[in-house]
């Protein structure tokens, strides 16, 4: 999801390249010279999402009548070329990113571990668990887990809590699971900040005190991944394959949807992926059902 902070900045990149022509006098040498200019830094998923906004615009100004036709985009905005980014991480993935985790649980990165564990069981995105550094700049526009989320009125972890999204300026709600080894993680770390002598108060174990407070974990994230063998894996790519692992084992498709925060169907099978393990699962059943 994105984030309000960064559809401002889209649209101020944009202004910066086109603003200076007038509505009327655009045609597809402006957008295409933006195009291949845009290219030269970024993917075509990012140039697709500029020109669906340009087109928006044009849209609204037809709209307003202050033009009487909208350009044709279809050239322009090229879904086909977008490279699908389902990632699947094996049993093998995790359990060496989460060795690796686990060696800088008490130097330099003691909230990694529990926010990979996190990020892998509870279908949070990452902007829902800490204050992305989108967010940064304005802090009235996210809602990280804290402390208080965790525990029940009597001081024992909840099985269930609430994750808080913005899209836009809209505040959205929705329950996420608090898995037995995410308890377990939690727990280590909440051990170690009551202990520690180098966490201030606001990073405490404090109940109103947020469970990740950094806006990053770039660093630490990079020297895990990479000591692990998965220099190119992104932190959210973490949570890509959750509603295939719920698939697999037979749960909703449409609740495993929900569970993920997505409106659409679509970008649910964009995150599903038929994966080795699931090709496995099919074999057995296949295998029993011949028998």
């Amino acid at each position: 999801m994105r984030t309000w902070e960064s559809e401002r900045l889209k649209i101020d990149r944009i202004a910066a390249e086109l603003g200076r022509e007038l509505i009327n006098d655009m045609d597809e040498t402006i957008f295409r010279k933006y195009k291949l200019k845009r290219l030269k830094s970024v993917s075509i998923t990012t140039v697709n999402r500029d020109f669906e906004s340009v087109r928006a615009m044009f849209r609204k100004a037809k709209k307003k009548k202050w033009i009487k036709e909208v350009p044709d985009f279809d050239g322009f905005i090229e879904k086909s070329l977008e490279n699908r980014r389902t990632v699947t991480v094996t049993n093998i993935d995790e359990k060496k990113i989460l060795k690796e985790a686990r060696k800088l649980i008490t130097t330099s990165a003691p909230r990694l571990y529990a926010l990979i564990i996190a990020l892998r069981d509870s279908g949070a995105r990452p902007n829902e668990l800490y204050p992305v550094n989108d967010y940064s700049e304005d802090k009235s526009m996210y809602e990280p887990v804290r402390w208080k989320d965790l525990f029940d009125e009597k001081g024992q972890f909840r099985n269930i809590t609430k994750l808080v999204s913005y899209k836009g300026k809209l505040r959205e709600e929705r329950l996420a699971v608090i898995t037995e080894r995410m308890k377990k993680a939690f727990l280590e770390l909440w051990r170690f900040l009551e202990h520690s002598k180098n966490v201030t108060p606001a990073n405490a174990a404090r109940l109103d005190n947020m469970v990740f407070p950094h806006t990053t974990y770039k660093k630490s994230w990079d020297i895990v991944r990479t000591a692990a063998g998965y220099p190119d894996l992104r932190l959210r790519d973490l949570r890509r394959d959750w509603v295939t692992r719920l698939g697999r084992l037979g749960y909703s498709d449409k609740l495993a949807q929900r569970g993920a925060g997505h409106k659409k169907m679509q970008t649910s099978f964009e995150y599903t992926e038929f994966d080795e393990a699931a090709a496995l699962q099919a074999k057995l059943l296949l295998d029993k059902d011949n028998r």
